[in-house]
């Protein structure tokens, strides 16, 4: 039987590097970089593409997969994840990104299948941008009662949110982090409730969520909640 991941995202040097060029924190891209970094504890990865598929390989024979579908998450991957599969030999297969709006688009895509040995083009169209003055327009929620625990294979964290701004909120979100005992990263998962609830001022709401583990030896989380102002 072969095993295959159906869905991965390569993140190339490129993926991060284009990210610090747009953020309006202070610095370089190499300094923004080492900062986050250094904050967040993240092994970035080598600036040559096929020296990042050489520690993805090293990844699927570990973890006994046969085949990577892979995807560009922003255009710059795009060339560099071209060399990958070339260097791959068959083991990977690589899905593009192409905007439907923009001039030419059809041309790129055939060149992305045709030559440059892409098995799929995803359309996509970036409208997101780095958020200003968020203050004005989100409100932090406060948690209480936080804890968390193994169920089976599953990570349940219970907790409780209070909205401690002078606003009626929408839209909430809330951001859960898993670390092992060293504080790396073990699982992610971002909650959207239902848009349509809402929390007026001095409103708290209980709730349990699971996060699935994507590492060993999770032993802590971090969670973040908030919600957009409603004016």
């Amino acid at each position: 039987m072969q095993v295959v991941d159906c869905h991965s995202h390569f993140f190339a040097y490129s993926f991060f590097r284009a990210l610090a060029e747009e953020s309006p924190q202070p610095g370089d891209v190499h300094e923004k970089l080492a900062r986050v970094s250094r904050a967040k504890g993240l092994d970035l990865p080598d600036a040559d593409p096929l020296l990042h598929w050489e520690r993805w390989r090293a990844e699927l024979d570990d973890k006994g997969v046969d085949h990577l579908v892979t995807f560009a998450s922003l255009p710059p991957e795009i060339p560099e994840i071209a060399r990958v599969l070339v260097a791959a030999e068959g083991r990977v297969s690589g899905v593009a990104i192409a905007n439907p709006k923009l001039p030419g688009c059809a041309e790129k895509v055939r060149e992305l299948l045709t030559n440059q040995g892409y098995s799929g083009v995803l359309p996509t169209i970036r409208t997101g941008q780095y958020a200003h003055q968020t203050e004005d327009r989100f409100a932090t929620l406060a948690f209480q009662e936080v804890s968390g625990a193994f169920v089976l294979d599953q990570y349940h964290i219970s907790l409780s949110i209070t909205n401690k701004s002078a606003d009626t909120v929408q839209t909430i979100s809330i951001t859960m982090i898993l670390y092992d005992a060293e504080g790396r990263v073990t699982g992610f998962r971002r909650e959207m409730l239902d848009t349509n609830r809402r929390m007026a001022p001095g409103e708290t709401m209980a709730l349990t969520l699971k996060v699935i583990p994507q590492g060993a030896n999770t032993v802590a989380f971090d969670a973040f909640a908030e919600g957009i102002v409603l004016r």
